[in-house]
Formats: C-alpha cells, sequence, structure tokens
C-alpha cells in the first residue's frame, strides 16, 4: 500500500528500447572499374583544320565583337557642345 501513494518521477520520460538488431553479414565491396579512353589519332591535315576553326571560334566570341554597346555614347562631337540630358539610370529603353 506504501507504493501506490509514491508519485512518479517528473521529467521526460526514459526512452524504452527494443532488442538490438541483428547484423547484417558483411559483403565485401567490389572496387570500381575504371573505363579506358580510347587515344584518338589523327592525321596532320585533321589536326591543321581544327586548329583553324579552334581559332576562328575564338574570334567570334571576342568581346570587342558585342552587338549592343556597354553603355550609351556620349561626348562632344567635332566641337558641339553637350547638353546634360536625362540620367541614364532613369531612362527607360
Amino acid at each position: 500500500m506504501l507504493g501506490k501513494l509514491i508519485a512518479k518521477k517528473a521529467g521526460r520520460p526514459k526512452r524504452r528500447r527494443g532488442p538490438k538488431p541483428k547484423p547484417k553479414p558483411a559483403v565485401a565491396k567490389k572496387p570500381p572499374v575504371r573505363k579506358k579512353s580510347a587515344k584518338v589519332v589523327r592525321s596532320s591535315k585533321e589536326n591543321a583544320e581544327l586548329k583553324r576553326l579552334i581559332s576562328s571560334q575564338k574570334r567570334d566570341d571576342a568581346p570587342d565583337s558585342n552587338p549592343l554597346p556597354r553603355r550609351r555614347a556620349t561626348g562632344p562631337e567635332g566641337s558641339k557642345p553637350v547638353e546634360q540630358g536625362p540620367l541614364l539610370s532613369k531612362v527607360t529603353s
């Protein structure tokens, strides 16, 4: 009768754990198989053409070939005086 009068402990209850899981059998990992890369053999004519194409592509991708300028050109044309126009950041085009 005395056992029933004792109050439970305050706080979070302890975690009840079940039986331990059985260990899985160890499986040996296979090492990764590396693929052999096939070496490309080109003739001297093919190498020359490839070099020419690469250089022409670099010329086409040059930053000077930008069709749109980064900012609007302002300044005197010849000896004409320049008037201050609207601010470039406020102009919507």
